[in-house]
């Protein structure tokens, strides 16, 4: 960067780079963005599944609370469900709809939330 806040290049490759092509269908939507609109449409009216994806903002996100779910409203109490991604891919809103579906459906008595990440823990 330059005194003028102007980026400059690198390498003289710079002037070569093109962006790369996104495979949108004619409503503008990404593979993955149309995917999970089909998803939306799909549970859309399951409860308390269905009010809760609407408010996914990934398909990742989307699969994610539904496997929440799967598990909360299993009954049965006899599985564990770990999700693991990078900083900012929406872990904590997935599994906070997770709960919100949990409490929805009447479910929830009692909850554990871990993080094993060595950062949170000072070390």
């Amino acid at each position: 960067m330059d005194d003028e806040l102007n980026i400059l290049p690198i390498s003289s490759h710079i002037k070569s780079i093109t962006p790369v092509p996104v495979n949108e269908d004619p409503e503008g939507l990404s593979e993955s963005e149309r995917d999970l609109k089909n998803l939306k449409q799909e549970l859309s009216e399951d409860f308390p599944v269905g009010p809760l994806i609407k408010k996914c903002c990934t398909l990742d996100q989307g699969k994610a609370v539904v496997t929440f779910l799967d598990a909360i409203l299993d009954k049965s109490l006899r599985s564990t469900v770990a999700l693991l991604a990078a900083r900012g891919r929406g872990k904590s809103a997935a599994l906070g709809l997770a709960v919100a579906g949990a409490i929805a459906a009447g479910y929830l008595k009692e909850s554990l939330v871990l993080e094993s990440c060595i950062d949170s823990l000072g070390m």
